[in-house]
């Protein structure tokens, strides 16, 4: 041939070369190139009717297309290296059954898992051989001699072809990644967001492994050693958003680029990846590296907005729900763990009279008063809370009954002690009843512990009152008699 852009040897007894359009991108993979709206892109022909292939061949090229002759069909492994968009093929142009040549052909992947549209352009002319191949995934069949127009409208049919077969994938893939990004930012549970954060970012970016950092803590991590870890988290946090960051040598193994990912506070992701990321990976990681943000602000904003339903407005202490929840947590883990707890039920004496007197104002502050001196008689790890109104009640984990008396003793006197004054400056003498259960002696169930509990409060508000009662066992309380008001 003439033209200095083709070469072809003869067919014999040695390998032939390719017969091909010399482009300086040859080399690029397909995944870079953008083949939708001008439907020009890599062709790969393999026939061994030499005359009819180099017009083909020529006739495509001059429409623009990357073209790669192979006179062998033999030669399809060469559509693993080229990952061509669309094959034109004989499969009965050599010696061999054509079937196999096809079936070769369904199974190359792209990078993106995508196999090529083949066009099958033969002399055999032969509706059951064409029907087969339709089946064996051909987008046409036609028969030689043919003229270029109909060629040419079958290779833009394949592209098309696989345009739209590209760009569903392209919907689906984001489809799914804003399923992921809803998923996150429903995620409001800071551990689980950790591990669902890193799943997503490893899956839509391609990245071999990666974790996710708080400091030099890792909250979750996927696919690595312990060494690849600990490289991973000695690596410097990103300048910008994001930063990729060459590993080579002295990187982490088997890894030759990490995407590292700035988030919210100390936290950062850092993805690994074998191979390094391009800029959709980098794209995608950003936006799903915004959610995590977002969603990492969001459970702060739960946890405390949680913890303030939880807590009463006036005090600070707790409130009755979290109290029976706390109660009831003691009560589940002493199924596998049994460990006694008490209850102490406060009730001040004569409340009604101060507010009567002084205000609901002086009331409030007097409620905010008896909190601050609780505070002080109780241990760290026990829970106060404001129960309603002027009743206030402590669970004591771990504590048994003769030891939760002794506690409600130092309240009572503490309290008794303490020089409370209306805001007139009045002195205003304060006193409490205090009744004490015990788990499992006075019952097995949250509401059983608090209404014995009540109950042994309910003693002494019915004489003496200033006093603290320990709950009855279950066989000695006089169930049936009311309660004193």
């Amino acid at each position: 041939m003439s033209d200095s852009r083709w070469r072809r040897t003869a067919k014999d007894g040695a390998r032939p070369e390719a017969f091909v359009r010399q482009k300086k991108d040859s080399s690029l993979p397909r995944t870079g190139r953008e083949i939708g709206t001008s439907l020009i892109g890599r062709v790969l022909i393999l026939d061994e009717d030499s005359g009819a292939a180099s017009e083909l061949a020529e006739a495509l090229t001059r429409d623009g297309h990357e073209v790669e002759l192979r006179q062998q069909l033999s030669d399809v492994d060469a559509a693993v290296r080229i990952a061509p968009d669309v094959v034109v093929v004989d499969p009965w142009s050599g010696d061999e059954p054509g079937e196999p040549i096809l079936d070769a052909l369904r199974r190359v992947h792209d990078p993106t898992g995508a196999s090529p549209e083949v066009v099958v352009v033969t002399a055999l002319h032969d509706v059951h051989a064409a029907v087969e191949c339709l089946h064996r995934g051909a987008s046409d069949y036609i028969v030689k001699p043919t003229t270029p127009g109909r060629l040419r409208l079958a290779i833009a049919r394949a592209f098309e072809r696989l345009r739209l077969l590209k760009d569903n994938g392209r919907l689906r893939r984001d489809l799914a990644l804003f399923a992921a990004a809803q998923r996150i930012l429903e995620t409001l549970d800071s551990g689980k967001l950790a591990g669902y954060g890193l799943e997503a970012l490893c899956s839509f970016t391609g990245a071999t492994g990666g974790a996710l950092f708080d400091g030099g803590a890792a909250l979750a991590e996927q696919d690595l050693s312990a060494v690849e870890l600990q490289q991973l988290a000695a690596l410097k946090r990103p300048e910008a958003f994001t930063e990729r960051i060459a590993l080579g040598n002295d990187g982490a193994g088997r890894f030759s680029e990490a995407l590292a990912l700035e988030l919210d506070d100390d936290r950062r992701a850092v993805l690994a990846s074998v191979h390094p990321f391009d800029a959709a990976a980098e794209e995608t990681a950003l936006f799903l590296a915004r959610q995590l943000q977002t969603a990492f602000r969001n459970t702060v904003r739960f946890a405390d907005a949680e913890r303030e339903a939880r807590r009463d407005s006036l005090t600070g202490l707790w409130n009755a729900k979290a109290f029976h929840e706390a109660t009831r947590q003691l009560i589940e883990r002493a199924v596998t763990t049994p460990a006694p707890f008490s209850v102490l039920f406060l009730d001040l004496d004569h409340f009604k009279a101060v507010n009567d007197r002084h205000g609901h104002v002086a009331g409030s502050r007097l409620l905010v008063e008896v909190a601050q001196l609780l505070e002080r008689c109780v241990r760290e790890g026990d829970l106060l809370a404001r129960f309603g109104g002027d009743e206030f009640t402590v669970l004591l984990p771990e504590i048994g009954t003769d030891t939760a008396k002794s506690v409600a003793d130092r309240i009572r006197e503490t309290i008794a002690r303490h020089r409370f004054r209306a805001p007139s400056g009045e002195a205003l003498p304060v006193t409490v009843c205090i009744g004490v259960a015990t788990f499992p002696v006075h019952a097995g169930d949250t509401d059983g512990i608090l209404d014995m509990a009540d109950r042994a409060m309910y003693l002494g508000k019915g004489s003496t009152r200033n006093s603290v009662h320990v709950a009855m066992t279950p066989a000695s309380d006089p169930r049936a008699t009311p309660k004193p008001t």
